[in-house]
């Protein structure tokens, strides 16, 4: 049961951290695309 329970957190801590870098990696590619359009712009 232990190690059931142990093996079930790792997989969710793995999906979790997952998902953390998937949401930061748009969140970088989108923001860093507005940050070139903007500073574009100006110019």
């Amino acid at each position: 049961v232990l190690a059931r329970t142990v093996r079930g957190a790792l997989g969710a801590g793995v999906v979790v951290v997952g998902g953390v870098v998937v949401v930061v990696v748009v969140v970088v590619v989108v923001g860093g695309g507005f940050g070139t359009v903007a500073t574009d712009k100006p110019r």
